[in-house]
């Protein structure tokens, strides 16, 4: 009896070898016809487009977590830059307020346009996360500028 279920696996196994090479066979036919039916200019050739497809899905996960590790970076910069530039500012004061002098307007300004830059990033950023894009959505930015202030 274990003779006969040897024979079987091994004619199993043959025939689905058989069945693969038969499957490889059709699809590299099926390669050639799509080849030749869209072969002229400007026509897009269905079987590529499919593959170029499955190849950017593949990808999606590798690319979205670089995506969500650089948005991290960037945070941690924007706030690394923030305290520095309040530590600087707040230092400053000190020292104008030690000298009996008044701080000078070009610190408040880049303080002011720095801030003013982080509420435009923390928009945009707001907009990203609503599905909002810059293409098209003037509107949804200022409306996230607004509640970012």
């Amino acid at each position: 009896m274990a003779l006969l279920s040897a024979a079987c696996v091994n004619d199993l196994a043959l025939f689905l070898e058989r069945s693969e090479m038969a499957l490889d066979a059709v699809a590299h036919g099926l390669e050639n016809e799509f080849e030749e039916r869209f072969a002229g200019a400007g026509v897009a050739n269905p079987l590529h487009l499919t593959a170029r497809v499955r190849r950017l899905e593949r990808a999606l996960p590798e690319l979205r977590a670089l995506c969500e590790e650089l948005a991290r970076s960037k945070q941690e910069l924007v706030d690394a830059a923030r305290a520095q530039l309040r530590a600087n500012r707040e230092a400053l004061r000190a020292l104008c307020a030690r000298a009996g002098t008044a701080p000078a307007p070009p610190a408040d300004d880049v303080y002011a346009d720095f801030s003013e830059a982080m509420a435009l990033f923390e928009a945009q950023q707001l907009c990203a996360s609503a599905g909002v894009f810059a293409g098209g959505a003037a509107a949804g930015m200022s409306r996230a500028y607004e509640l970012a202030l």
